[in-house]
């Protein structure tokens, strides 16, 4: 899906996953919001405003993530949630480069998925990411995967097309099938910040 070169796209040379995850911050933890993706057995098309918390753990040297997303309509929405984890995969030396895993029996049995695939750890490959950690781009080695973050609910325009510039000319992507998902601001975003995810100090 989504390929235009058949050798895995280029990863960002330097990822700091301290500041990745906003381990660096007051708040320990980091709030993505996904504006665009791949669409994806596990966020159908009525999925929207898609958000994931990433902290640090330090002690196993891995991000536990709570990813979120809404459905139905703005007044009364209703929440689907999943809880995952990623690690450096061993086989590369490149902290860019990471396997995540997330507890998907219960969250596809949520949505009204009734057969749940035994599914391995997956790719997570971040292919660039801001100098200021303002933005991410993250898919796997296959391209079957996008998913663009942002630190906030806004994304300048300037930078998605930076983004979408890079990913057909310099990563092999054909982007057509992106979707927004980020679609508006949440009054509970504060609130959803401020949650945290249990991990070991």
């Amino acid at each position: 899906m989504g390929a235009l070169f058949s050798s895995p796209p280029a990863t960002a040379p330097n990822v700091d996953l301290v500041r990745y995850t906003g381990f660096d911050t007051p708040a320990k933890q980091r709030l993505w919001c996904c504006i665009y993706a791949f669409p994806h057995i596990w966020m159908p098309k009525s999925h929207h405003t898609v958000r994931a918390l990433y902290k640090w753990d330090n002690d196993a040297k891995e991000m536990r993530l709570r990813n979120t997303s809404l459905e139905g309509p703005t007044d009364s929405p209703r929440v689907h949630t999943i809880f995952g984890s990623a690690w450096v995969d061993p086989n590369y030396q490149t902290n860019a480069k990471l396997l995540v895993e997330f507890d998907f029996a219960r969250y596809l049995l949520g949505i009204g998925i009734n057969i749940v695939p035994n599914i391995a750890p997956a790719h997570y490959w971040i292919l660039m990411v801001a100098d200021d950690y303002r933005y991410a781009v993250v898919s796997s080695p296959c391209r079957s995967s996008l998913f663009i973050l942002s630190s906030t609910p806004q994304f300048a325009r300037a930078d998605l097309e930076v983004i979408l510039y890079k990913l057909k000319m310099e990563h092999g992507f054909t982007v057509h099938q992106l979707r927004r998902l980020y679609k508006y601001e949440l009054p509970t975003e504060g609130e959803e910040q401020a949650q945290e995810i249990e991990v070991s100090e």
